[in-house]
């Protein structure tokens, strides 16, 4: 995708020219917390989202759904979309090697990889974010075959290597675990991403090159009390609290009077589910069908075939605007639009405007944007992303091929946030 000259340099006075690359790695803020209730808690850090952002994936998808975005790459399956990670908003610490280098990832259930930009890397986004550096890693162990992935709005070359991964300094580690590091990349939104790398937290089937992937690691090792993964988002005013459990979930973290709901995962590969329902005023969306979706901590939106999700955002008043994303044309009295309610396995799970209405600033100008976004796939899959699991604390149960949502907690005890 090209930018045009006004967004790249819309991007750059939103994010900060000189503060693109994550902050320094302190032991301090990328400390995992084990306490007497005995989760693991990795910290999660949220970048706002941004206009230019936001805008730039919404057009990114849209111009590429003509061949690019769906195109495949050598080994992938071909039945499978590809992702973008333009405005992926939550990232914490991972580290790879001995003794261990950390770099802040997006923990990403919509891929299967690991990647990181490594020392040979001479991009642009390389010389501003985090690299590996293999010569200071006793257990690494060099593999040299090439690595290549294509995204929505960039790619990225590199090689294989084996090291030691593990979640924050050195949590849960998995040994002689294969990984990419890439020499290449290319694409805006990897010059402007405050993390460093993408872990990916899929299935077998959708690993490019039929890489091993983390939590089959995970799961053989028995690295974890359970072979659970779940992430809280923070609602409300709660993101110090953001935090990804490992081995299980946290029911402090559960909204009082409400429980996990857990939906068996219908084809292994993406955490796909089937939704029967997505309602806003007389609209289904599903059409009483089922609706195949994944669950993607990597995608900030919810995703769903363009058709629908015009209606959908006709039903609440938002149109494209310039920029291709779907916005308001005020931000006032967005309180009394309706409730859009997606209904899964008997279960009903509302988002309210003040859950599904995105306020954005971008050179002290302030617009609302809707959480909605049409993208074409061959299945018409929808994406239940970060707007959903802001609301629905989200378990994903490798062992046992689920996904659980429960309410999250408005405002959790001390005890239940991420330090």
């Amino acid at each position: 995708m090209l930018v045009p000259p006004s967004l790249f340099v819309a991007i750059v006075l939103c994010c900060g020219w000189m503060d693109v690359r994550a902050s320094p790695i302190t032991t301090a803020s990328n400390t995992i917390s084990r306490r007497a209730d005995n989760y693991v808690r990795v910290p999660l850090y949220r970048r706002e989202p941004s206009m230019p952002r936001l805008a730039q994936a919404v057009r990114s998808e849209e111009e590429d759904n003509d061949n690019t975005v769906m195109k495949t790459i050598r080994r992938r399956p071909k039945d499978l979309p590809l992702k973008d990670f333009t405005d992926a908003q939550y990232y914490g610490p991972f580290s790879i090697g001995s003794p261990p280098q950390t770099f802040q990832v997006i923990f990403d259930t919509g891929s299967s990889n690991i990647w990181i930009p490594g020392d040979a890397c001479r991009s642009v986004a390389c010389l501003i974010h985090h690299k590996f550096t293999p010569s200071s890693s006793s257990s690494f162990v060099q593999d040299g075959t090439p690595f290549e992935i294509q995204y929505g709005s960039g790619a990225l070359e590199g090689v294989l290597g084996v090291d030691t991964v593990a979640f924050g300094h050195h949590t849960a580690p998995v040994h002689n675990f294969t990984f990419a590091m890439s020499t290449v990349e290319r694409g805006l939104s990897w010059i402007v991403a405050r993390f460093d790398g993408i872990v990916g937290l899929g299935f077998d089937e959708i690993s490019v090159d039929k890489l091993p992937t983390l939590f089959g690691a995970l799961a053989a090792e028995k690295s974890l009390p359970e072979p659970v993964i779940s992430f809280f988002f923070g609602y409300e005013k709660t993101a110090k609290a953001s935090q990804m459990i490992l081995g299980g979930v946290d029911k402090d973290l559960v909204e009082p009077g409400h429980d996990f709901h857990w939906i068996d995962i219908t084809v292994p590969g993406y955490w796909q589910i089937d939704v029967h329902g997505i309602d806003i005023g007389d609209f289904d969306a599903c059409k009483s069908k089922k609706c195949p979706a994944i669950v993607d901590t990597g995608t900030s939106l919810v995703v769903g075939p363009p058709e629908e999700v015009r209606e959908i955002n006709r039903a609440i008043g938002a149109t494209l605007n310039s920029g291709g994303a779907a916005s308001f044309p005020s931000c006032e009295g967005l309180d009394d639009l309706p409730t859009l309610d997606v209904t899964i396995s008997g279960r009903t799970f509302p988002l309210t405007p003040k859950e599904y209405v995105l306020k954005v600033t971008a050179l002290g100008q302030t617009q609302c944007l809707s959480g909605f976004a049409g993208l074409e796939t061959p299945q018409g899959l929808w994406i239940l992303g970060d707007v959903f699991m802001r609301r629905y604390y989200t378990a994903f149960d490798y062992g046992n091929k689920q996904v659980g949502f429960a309410r999250a907690r408005a405002n959790p005890p001390p005890a239940a946030e991420a330090t």
